[in-house]
Parts: C-alpha cells; structure tokens; sequence
C-alpha cells in the first residue's frame, strides 16, 4: 500500500488528500486502483515490484480529470475517484454533437458491461461506478448522508469525464439519476438538491436494459435470488425527469445489437 500511495501522490496530485489516516478506506483503496491502472506492465520485473515509470498518457489524464473537477472536489466531501476507462482510438470522428448515454434500469441487467462494450465499439469514453468503490471500502456500508455524497461525486466525476472525451460519445453506467432512484429505494424522498442536480445532469439519451436476463447475485447485492428494483421503477424515474429513453432486451449479443443500434440512431452527420 505504502507504493501505491506514492505512485498516488506522483500521478495524480494527491498531496491535497489525508492519505496516511487509517480511516481514510475509500480514498486508499482509490489509491490502489489508480496504481494498478497507470502502472506500466514490465515482463523484467519481479512479482510485486512497482516500475519507477508509468504510462504518460494515463498520468496526464489521471491529473487532467483531477484539475477538471477541483471546485467539485470540495462539495464531493473532497473524495477522489478513478475515472479513465477508455475505449479504442483510431476510429472515425464523430459526426455531429457526440452524446452522453446512460445505461440505466434495475440492479444486474448488464449495465456496466454493456457501458463498456458500446464504447469499444464506437470508440467512446467509458465511466465507471463510483459507489462499488466506496461499498468496497466501506464493506457495503452507506448511509444517507454517503448516498448523497456519492450523488456529487458522481456528477463530477461524469463532468469531468465529459470534458476528456475530447468530442466523443461518453457511456455511463450511473449518474445523477440513478443515484436519486437508488437514494429513494432506500432512504426515502431524496432532498430538493438531489432532485436538482438529477435534472440539470440529465444525459442525451438513456438506455434502459430490461430485466429479460438471469439474475447474478455478487459481494455487493442484497440479495442472492431476486433484484432490488425492477424495469417499472426505473421506467417511473425517467418519465418522471421527462428524460429521453430507448428499451434495450435480449440476450448475449442481441442485447449488444440492440444497444449498438440505439446508439447509432443518435450518430447524426
């Protein structure tokens, strides 16, 4: 842990972060991943040693994101999280305005792998999911107070992502509205500034993935045989933000198929 903190510190500015406190969980464990990402692979090396060098291009997007959401930072309880997962580069530009797409609905329909896929595909910028981190840190503990912490976090993070996908489409697998679903599955009402900052976050389009695939219970999932949520829940949450929504369903490929093709619709010269 002491060399990740390092590469930490050298990658992504982190000298405004209280590292060295035990209680800090969340943002070592942020720590681990961001070393295990910008590490640079090196056949020479023994088991568990760490290279001196790391990937520039991973390091100057590691602190790009950062710089990108500074002022955010506080508000986010000054929380970092990994963002980078990008998808493939060579690929023709994108015509027209590039979309934000929110792979949206119930609990395991395949959000988080599809999110990937669809930005392989179209070489996109993939985001990632800011409460498995923190779950993972905190042993799946979150309060209402954390919820909406993560609801900030999250919005930034999204942000932040936008603006280093240099005009290409950026696929999510949570935002500002999910995060309110969530907080009001469990806790109730979400606050007036939840609410407002689901709207002003709203994406250009929302997938919703259908509930037609077998549950996979996980370390993070309540329950080992049945979802949380279902389609009609996740369909009330986006008509209720009057936000703009494709249903995707299949199985395997068809449901990449599909997903492709909604996608495409958006892909206007």
């Amino acid at each position: 842990m002491a060399n990740a903190l390092r590469l930490y510190r050298r990658v992504a500015l982190a000298g405004c972060f209280a590292l060295e406190r035990p209680e800090h969980r969340y943002q070592l464990e942020v720590a681990r991943q961001l070393a295990h990402e910008v590490m640079l692979p090196d056949a020479q090396m023994g088991q568990g040693a760490w290279p001196d060098r790391v990937h520039q291009g991973r390091a100057e997007n590691c602190e790009a994101w950062l710089s990108a959401h500074w002022q955010d930072r506080a508000r986010a309880g000054r929380l970092p999280f990994l963002p980078l997962d990008h998808g493939p580069t060579g690929l023709p530009p994108w015509q027209g305005k590039a979309p934000t797409v929110v792979l949206f609905g119930a609990d395991c329909t395949g959000k988080s792998t599809l999110t990937r896929a669809l930005a392989d595909a179209v070489g996109g910028v993939a985001g990632v999911e800011a409460v498995r981190t923190w779950f993972d840190a905190y042993d799946n503990q979150c309060s209402a107070a954390d919820a909406k912490r993560m609801a900030w976090l999250q919005a930034a993070s999204n942000r932040a992502l936008a603006k280093l996908a240099a005009g290409r489409p950026l696929f999510l697998d949570t935002d500002a509205l999910a995060s309110v679903m969530w907080y009001e599955h469990y806790h109730g009402p979400a606050p007036a500034d939840m609410l407002a900052l689901a709207q002003q976050e709203k994406a250009d389009c929302y997938l919703l993935l259908e509930t037609d695939i077998a549950y996979q219970q996980d370390h993070q999932r309540a329950h080992t045989d049945r979802r949380e949520l279902s389609s009609p829940q996740a369909v009330a949450t986006l008509q209720r933000f009057g936000c703009r929504f494709l249903r995707v369903a299949g199985q395997g490929e068809q449901r990449l198929m599909q997903a492709k093709a909604a996608v495409a619709a958006l892909h206007q010269p």
